[in-house]
């Protein structure tokens, strides 16, 4: 073999161990270095669903039913038994839910890896309450047998090491752990969703309102200024919608929402529950 042939046979050796070293790498990435939004609205609220229904669990005293949802994992480590399961999760009263604010996702082989975070409310004879501001969990879906798990997360929990450690999902059916068949979300539903989610938050915190309008509106309104106009058309703010488009701005989905009282809100979705709006009310005549 001549030298020459000799040089060009080393260096694409090389070349080729370099490109096997590098994909090694990169399928050695853990789990959670390869956490992704979730922006598919049948996910995100079949996942928030599991989530209520392990809720209900807890606030209905359902021993059986809970223990059925908990990854066994989390049931091992704990040494979880259906007399101590409530000295190992946190306990929720009647008619609470979460509302999710941020979800991730990984995908593991042919199974899923979820991490939740949200805020946990109770309706009340007197309303809404927030109980719990600092909602963590992580979900796991195993379409082998087509069935789910809830691993709860305390505050000192890294959820990181906690998603990383789970390297096969296998997860035992039974009739409390069954994944659900979503339906198509429409446009309409995800209008009204941010419509009821925006007018919660003048009604229950015009500061965390105020911080969700687009930048243009910012300039327009002080905090105060915007805190006047609210109070000066509450009685037309509403969450009964009448119409709804939806346009893209880019990689952003634009929802237009127009009330029966004729306001405009126009919603720019960075990702799910994560958006500005800009708002046009139909103010009171003097």
């Amino acid at each position: 073999m001549r030298k020459d042939d000799i040089k060009t046979f080393v260096t694409i050796v090389i070349v080729c161990l370099v490109i096997v070293v590098l994909v090694l790498i990169l399928n050695h990435k853990s789990n959670s270095d390869k956490l992704e939004t979730v922006n598919e609205y049948n996910t995100f609220f079949t996942v928030t669903s599991y989530i209520n229904d392990y809720i209900n669990n807890i606030s209905n005293q359902d021993s059986s039913s809970l223990y059925d949802v908990l990854y066994s994992d989390y049931i091992d480590k704990k040494n979880i038994t259906l007399n101590n399961i409530y000295n190992n999760i946190e306990e929720y009263p009647i008619n609470s839910s979460v509302k999710v604010i941020k979800m991730e996702y990984v995908k593991v082989k042919n199974d899923y890896i979820y991490y939740v975070e949200g805020k946990v409310n109770q309706i009340t004879f007197d309303g809404k309450q927030e109980i719990d501001n600092n909602f963590k969990v992580v979900v796991i879906t195993d379409f082998d047998t087509l069935s789910f798990a809830i691993y709860p997360l305390q505050e000192k929990d890294n959820y990181k090491k906690i998603i990383d450690s789970i390297k096969k999902i296998k997860i035992e059916d039974n009739k409390n752990n069954k994944i659900k068949n979503s339906s198509l979300v429409s446009k309409e539903q995800i209008c009204v969703f941010y419509l009821s989610d925006y007018v919660d938050k003048i009604n229950n915190n015009i500061e965390e309102a105020y911080n969700l309008l687009s930048d243009q509106q910012k300039k327009q309104y002080t905090l105060d200024k915007y805190k006047e106009f609210i109070n000066a058309n509450i009685d037309k703010i509403t969450t009964d919608a009448d119409k709804c488009s939806l346009e893209l701005s880019g990689t952003n989905r634009v929802y237009t929402v127009i009330d029966i009282n004729k306001n405009k809100y126009t919603f720019t979705e960075k990702n799910i529950m994560n958006y500005n709006v800009s708002l046009y009310l139909e103010e009171k005549a003097n």
